[in-house]
């Protein structure tokens, strides 16, 4: 709706706390958290704009509970693999623990590919 977005996140407000930021779509759109309500955050507007479908959300200084290689990826790491590639781009690798388990799921066939 026009003042409630949203996420597909669902422990966004266990992780975040008043004064973190939340950025929308490469950081167009801008959050301040104000208050924690349950399950819910409400955040002043930074820097609003228009809110399309499928944005990434960035949650800066915030340690999140996410996996750091889904099953999507997974399955998109496989295909680079059977397909030859010669590096991927893992923006969403937070620490070397993430880039281990990208490593292992590239294999053996996937040893000389660089992660970026």
């Amino acid at each position: 709706t026009e003042d409630k977005i949203w996420v597909d996140y669902k422990n966004i407000a266990k992780v975040l706390s008043v004064g973190k930021n939340i950025y929308i779509d490469d950081g167009l759109i801008s959050l301040k958290v104000k208050a924690v309500q349950g399950l819910e955050l409400l955040c002043e507007v930074d820097a609003g704009g228009r809110l399309g479908s499928k944005k990434g959300v960035n949650l800066p200084g915030t340690s999140v509970d996410l996996p750091a290689v889904t099953e999507q990826d997974k399955k998109d790491l496989l295909f680079g693999v059977e397909n030859g590639v010669d590096m991927v781009f893992a923006s969403f690798i937070r620490n070397a623990a993430g880039v281990k388990e990208l490593r292992n799921v590239l294999g053996e066939k996937g040893k000389k590919i660089l992660i970026i």
